[in-house]
């Protein structure tokens, strides 16, 4: 989609994890240079100059046409489920004033980031379903669904994969002694 839309426009390809970014850019940035791949931290930073937090870049969503560095009319989110509501409807908004279009790709058993109950998909205009694990090993898979008890794997092509090790945290010194 982000190759589709960029021939004719600027688009702003959003994910939420930094090691995903950096894969796309250095996997997709030369054969798609009208597409930025980032997140909303680094782009509300890089548009404030200073680190941003969340209340950044909820500012900066809403006052996005006050910085230069906006020339986005397409926007894409990868891993929406790990947005909060707020900066989905913000998005949505700036594509419709942008005339671009919109698109999330999230899956509900991943919420990683937040534990809410993803109310924007409910009015999405048109939703495609994936009933297949498309892109993790089997044991990947079922290692991430252990925390929300989710059993009904499905799998396109099976690949075991290792099993990964599984840590919930409550606080940081705890995830430093690990």
């Amino acid at each position: 989609k982000s190759k589709r839309l960029s021939q004719q426009n600027d688009v702003l390809f959003l994910c939420f994890n930094k090691l995903l970014v950096d894969y796309l850019i250095s996997k997709f940035s030369d054969e798609m240079p009208r597409v930025k791949f980032t997140n909303l931290y680094a782009l509300a930073s890089l548009a404030q100059g200073k680190e941003a937090n969340e209340e950044d870049v909820n500012v900066f969503l809403n006052h996005y046409d006050r910085y230069n560095i906006w020339r986005y009319k397409h926007i894409i989110i990868d891993e929406g489920q790990d947005f909060s509501e707020e900066q989905i409807k913000l998005l949505y908004d700036i594509a419709k004033m942008e005339e671009g279009c919109f698109y999330v790709f999230y899956d509900k058993n991943q919420l990683v980031q937040q534990r809410n109950s993803l109310n924007w998909a409910k009015s999405i205009e048109c939703r495609l379903v994936l009933t297949r694990n498309c892109r993790n090993t089997r044991c990947i898979a079922e290692t991430a669904g252990l925390p929300i008890e989710y059993t009904d794997i499905k799998m396109r092509i099976d690949i075991p994969g290792r099993k990964p090790n599984l840590y919930i945290l409550k606080t940081n010194n705890e995830y430093l002694d690990t």
